[in-house]
């Protein structure tokens, strides 16, 4: 009798597994990102770090194994298909800072990535909704021949450039990437492009130099464009002197690299065929505070129909010593007035 119990116990304690497994609430996957960031445009790293949060209704849910697919496109990945890589499925509870493993990318360039993993009772999740990253400029040829440029005046305030340009095709994508020293607002047919102020972040300029990357695809159009930049000084002398400050020229290096619906594309670099005026700040520091002429001001500017017959032609600058890298932290923005 003793046997017969302990064999009805045998065969039903792997029965009783598979239905508490069957029974168990499944985990959901939320909250992708790459390298801390969600749908990042400029990411430097070629094997960002991707991560995910779980959810369950149940409680003890725990993941046992995942699988990360990547591909060219969103579509790809919902077909099934995973034409730049995938990891298979791995047996690990990491969630956090999962290394991409695939092939460099190029720079520009975009990624669509999703997840699904495994609970402790061998259960899959669902995938993911597709995600993406983009790879940041990575070497000088990227940047196309993009030059330093600044006022003909290395004195003059808070200086304004311009420069107006057609676009011939319909336009299904466009990045701009800007670097201005000391601070930069970049501007497109007559609208201060983004929500950041006081951009880029200060840096050690002799070894670092940030730009920022803005999708800016609905800011342009097929036909007559303008672009704009207008630079700002900084930190002043009234800065600590062990912080970093930008104590050169007020300049700027800029790349908009537009691609048409046909997948050819248009780019524009700064250079001295840009145009350049002062503006209505005669004088501006992040301490000392800002002198603002109206008398001074520029109205549209950064439109295609504005005259500059009156500016002056920028000029070719020397380049800060420090190598361009993508500016990577979350912007300051007006939260309050």
């Amino acid at each position: 009798m003793a046997a017969a119990l302990s064999l009805s116990v045998l065969l039903a304690t792997p029965l009783a597994a598979r239905a508490a497994g069957a029974g168990h609430p499944a985990l959901h996957v939320t909250g992708t990102t790459t390298d801390g960031r969600v749908h990042p445009l400029a990411v430097e790293s070629r094997h960002p770090r991707l991560s995910w949060t779980l959810e369950s209704s149940g409680r003890d849910a725990e993941q046992s194994a995942y699988q990360v697919r990547v591909a060219s496109s969103a579509t790809a990945l919902r077909r099934g298909s995973a034409d730049i890589w995938d990891s298979g499925r791995r047996m690990s509870d990491d969630s956090v800072g999962v290394t991409y493993d695939g092939p460099a990318r190029s720079a520009g360039s975009r990624s669509y990535w999703q997840v699904r993993v495994w609970d402790a009772h061998g259960k899959p999740s669902a995938w993911s909704a597709p995600t993406s990253w983009e790879a940041a400029l990575d070497t000088t040829a990227d940047w196309h021949g993009a030059e330093w440029i600044g006022a003909s005046d290395p004195e003059a305030g808070a200086p304004l450039l311009r420069k107006d340009f057609t676009l011939d095709k319909r336009v299904t994508r466009a990045r701009a990437y800007v670097a201005g020293l000391g601070l930069d607002e970049l501007h497109l047919n007559g609208a201060k492009v983004g929500d950041h102020v006081l951009a880029q972040g200060a840096s050690p300029y002799d070894r670092r130099v940030l730009y920022d990357t803005y999708d800016v695809t609905k800011s342009l159009h097929r036909g007559a464009n303008t672009v704009g930049l207008w630079l700002g000084h900084g930190y002043g002398t009234t800065y600590s002197p062990y912080g970093f400050r930008w104590q050169g020229q007020r300049q700027a290096v800029m790349l908009l690299d537009v691609t048409y619906s046909d997948g050819t594309h248009a780019r524009l670099t700064t250079d001295p065929s840009w145009t350049w005026s002062n503006g209505p700040v005669t004088a501006d520091d992040l301490y000392a505070g800002e002198t603002y002429d109206a008398r001074e001001e520029h109205h549209g500017w950064d439109t295609p129909r504005f005259d500059d017959g009156a500016w002056k032609d920028a000029v070719r600058v020397d380049a800060p010593g420090g190598a361009l890298h993508p500016n990577t932290m979350p912007p300051v923005r007006v939260t309050d007035t």
